[in-house]
C-alpha cells in the first residue's frame, strides 16, 4: 500500500474539503496546486468578503515568488476581514487562556446547567 504525501493528506482533510464546497459546477477539480498559488482561494475570499481591500494577484503565477505574493494578498484579507467585521467573536476569554495553562477547569466542569444535570442524576442512582 503506497503512503501519502503531506499534500493528499491535507487535500483529505477538513480544511480542503470546506473549500472544495465553495467550487461552482463546472469549475476544474480544486488540487493542491490550485490552492498553493492562491487564485481559488482569493477567489473563496471574494465569495465570503466582496470588499477585500487587495485585490492584486497574479492570475497565471508561475514561479514561487508569484505565488508568494498571491498568498500573501489572501492573507492580507482574511486579516482586515478578521479585524474589521468578526474582531468582538474572536477575542479569547481570559479564561481560555488560563485553561490551556490548566488552571482552569473545562466550561463544562463549572456549568450551573450541567452541574444540575449532575446532581439530579445522581440523586437518581
Amino acid at each position: 500500500m503506497a503512503t501519502k504525501n503531506a499534500a493528499e493528506e491535507f487535500m483529505e482533510g477538513p480544511l480542503a474539503l470546506w473549500i472544495r464546497t465553495f467550487q461552482d459546477e463546472g469549475y476544474p477539480e480544486v488540487t493542491y496546486g490550485a490552492l498553493v498559488d492562491g487564485l481559488f482561494l482569493q477567489d473563496v475570499m471574494l465569495q465570503i468578503y466582496p470588499d477585500v481591500p487587495h485585490r492584486e494577484m497574479t492570475r497565471s503565477p508561475g514561479d514561487a515568488s508569484a505565488r508568494i505574493r498571491n498568498l500573501s494578498t489572501v492573507l492580507k484579507n482574511i486579516k482586515h476581514f478578521y479585524e474589521g467585521g468578526v474582531r468582538a467573536e474572536l477575542r479569547p476569554h481570559a479564561t481560555d487562556a488560563r485553561r490551556v495553562r490548566g488552571r482552569v477547569p473545562p466550561w463544562w466542569a463549572t456549568d450551573p446547567a450541567i452541574t444540575a444535570i449532575r446532581r439530579s442524576s445522581a440523586a437518581h442512582e
